[in-house]
């Protein structure tokens, strides 16, 4: 899988100790908009989330669609697209924070059941939606250095502007 692009704060010093995250993404469209994860701060991002013990990348991503979205995953329309990495010192200040995104091409059935978010995820009134393109960038590119804005805004801007060139190159085609 090809790297898109590192986030690097170089806030850190080199010799401290480092947490190591791995989250897996989906982007899915449906009828040329994106199914996003909407949250209070009004900024959009690709529904999915960090992988647990013992799973690969497509448990991972079918089990956070079905917790953020309701829907299922289609297994065999799965296909990478790249992964981004993060590096920047944690919020205690006391350690490199290292995050490896990757991220999918996918499609999802049509059915839905109930969401299933984690408490952090509801207190931040996280809820799905769906985006042109162009607002998923807009969205987030608000935020960029907003205060209260997540951390994760500049990253999901950032990838958002690759899903739009990638459909610009490929005439909408995801």
């Amino acid at each position: 899988m090809e790297r898109l692009f590192m986030l690097d704060a170089k806030d850190y010093d080199e010799g401290m100790p480092e947490i190591s995250r791995t989250a897996v993404r989906a982007v899915i469209s449906i009828e040329d908009e994106l199914l996003c994860i909407e949250d209070k701060t009004g900024g959009v991002k690709l529904p999915g989330g960090g992988q647990e013990d013992g799973e690969d990348d497509l448990t991972t991503l079918a089990r956070e669609i079905r917790e953020e979205t309701g829907h299922a995953l289609i297994p065999s329309s799965v296909v990478p697209f790249g992964y981004v990495e993060e590096k920047r010192l944690t919020v205690e200040g006391d350690r490199i924070w290292h995050h490896t995104s990757r991220i999918y091409f996918c499609e999802v059935s049509s059915e839905r059941t109930e969401t299933s978010l984690s408490e952090q995820e509801k207190s931040c009134s996280m809820h799905f939606g769906m985006y042109t393109i162009e607002d998923a960038v807009e969205r987030n590119r608000r935020l960029l250095g907003a205060e209260g804005a997540y951390a994760w805004a500049r990253r999901e801007y950032e990838t958002m502007l690759r899903i739009k060139d990638h459909m610009e190159r490929t005439g909408g085609h995801i």
